[in-house]
């Protein structure tokens, strides 16, 4: 991959986010160091409640310079002076409040919000606002046809996002028809369609030249017609229409490539299954297998590094969902790794996840907090943190999300029931010596032997003992 080395020149393109009506102070901090780097990363946390969501769709219309007419928001948003060249959202949750167009699924005939400054949505949501798996795969499989005329300049991410879900870099894409296409009322909608998407600034001017191309060779009923019997021919056959391997794309015998992406953006045709090979055995899977953490981490970092560009603003909210811990603790490593090869990018992410607040460089990055005071009527402020770098996920717990203990509530209630009677120094009867010993073992029973908790309880035993014996 060819590594784009950033200018000393570099200027972050949002440093603080303006605003009146969204119950934001008015002019709220992204970032507070002077010493910036290319790639910076800013995570924020906070309670339920403090507007993380809102936050992160504030800051796409700020950065593609909206006015809340257009955006269909209340309030106003003062544009971003430098703007990024594209704004990517990458969500974990299907409750996201960032814009509902810009997915990059190739049915979709949702406009990009504009050609200078387009908008990218990678995540669970499709346009309509219904979420799932399938969407994942859509999205994955339009981004590969969209920018594969570059699958080879962005391989090495694209390959280690393959890797990391244990699956060789290659996917099989079966298509459907979903409707008669050899008729001249298709054919004059085809014809109309492309000049909506040059309208609309959907994709690059290359990209409508190749799909216009595709248009004037096989744009006749009977061209068509024919296209239709090699589709019906490749589907009985069993065969995959679309290979995506070695960083490339191949189709079966006798079809295009772009005539199949036309196809696909008019609707006609559509993702009928996916297959994969697993790493470990070479075995092919269906993608209705794989898990939703495997999408979800294929889809973000595998969409990812299909769609960044240079000077790229990378919006993140809710990662963690469906995510192991181990895989959350590498999520910033892996995001870090895709956004340092591109000059001028930018994140912006918000989460609930310590494995990743965790795992930000004061070098590199900033964690800061979004709260509001004990009024109802408060504004959400931004307020820098302490270096998390490194922490454990307990330390930030407690240090950081104001959580004093990641154990179970229950759990605890139980222990600090024992150690008061321990505290008091009160005799007991042989009968409360006899239960309280019994929960003591349980509970130290149910943690692992490295706990320290586990000692602890253990002790208070001996202590509940001595209480028996004094009665």
């Amino acid at each position: 991959m060819e590594i784009r080395i950033p200018t000393s020149e570099f200027i972050l393109m949002i440093i603080a986010l303006t605003t009146e009506g969204f119950g934001f102070q008015r002019r709220l901090q992204v970032v507070s160091r002077r010493d910036y780097r290319d790639g910076w990363i800013t995570v924020f946390i906070a309670e339920n409640g403090c507007k993380k969501s809102l936050l992160l769709r504030c800051l796409a219309e700020h950065a593609m310079g909206r006015r809340t007419r257009e955006s269909g928001l209340v309030g106003r948003i003062e544009p971003a002076v430098r703007r990024p060249h594209r704004v990517i959202a990458l969500s974990g949750t299907p409750l996201d409040r960032f814009p509902r167009v810009g997915t990059t699924d190739l049915k979709s005939r949702r406009k990009r919000i504009s050609a200078a400054n387009s908008f990218v949505y990678i995540g669970p949501r499709a346009s309509n606002g219904m979420a799932g798996i399938g969407q994942s795969e859509r999205s994955f499989v339009g981004s590969l046809i969209a920018n594969r005329a570059d699958l080879m300049g962005r391989s090495e991410n694209l390959n280690r996002a393959f890797s990391f879900v244990g699956l060789v870099p290659s996917v099989a894409i079966y298509l459907e028809i979903a409707q008669r296409i050899d008729s001249e009322s298709f054919v004059d909608g085809l014809h109309q369609y492309i000049e909506e998407l040059s309208a609309a600034g959907l994709g690059r001017n290359s990209e409508v030249v190749e799909l216009r191309r595709a248009l004037s060779r096989f744009g006749s009923a009977g061209a068509l017609s024919i296209v239709a019997s090699k589709l019906r021919a490749s589907i009985e056959r069993g065969a995959a229409q679309i290979i995506f391997s070695d960083g490339s794309l191949s189709v079966d015998r006798g079809l295009s490539i772009a005539l199949l992406e036309l196809l696909m953006r008019s609707g006609a045709l559509e993702i009928s299954r996916t297959e994969f090979n697993r790493k470990s055995d070479g075995v092919r899977i269906s993608g209705d297998h794989l898990s939703s953490g495997q999408w979800s981490w294929l889809g973000t970092f595998g969409g990812l590094a299909l769609e960044i560009r240079e000077e790229t603003l990378i919006l993140v909210d809710e990662p963690e969902n469906s995510l192991h811990p181990k895989w959350q603790r590498s999520f910033i490593p892996e995001l870090r790794e895709i956004v340092s090869g591109y000059a001028g990018g930018q994140v912006v992410a918000a989460t609930h996840s310590p494995l990743i607040a965790s795992g930000i460089s004061p070098d590199w990055g900033q964690v800061r907090t979004l709260s509001r005071g004990d009024r109802s009527n408060s504004v959400v402020k931004s307020q820098p943190l302490l270096n998390v770098f490194g922490w454990n996920s307990s330390d930030v717990y407690d240090e950081i999300f104001g959580l004093d203990s990641s154990r179970s509530p229950d759990f605890l209630k139980e222990i600090n029931a024992v150690l008061a009677v321990i505290a008091a120094h009160d005799p007991i009867s042989k009968v409360a010596m006899g239960d309280l010993r019994k929960k003591l073992r349980s509970l130290s029973n149910s943690l692992p032997d490295f706990d320290p908790m586990k000692n602890i309880l253990i002790g208070s035993i001996k202590r509940v003992e001595e209480l028996g014996r004094k009665k």
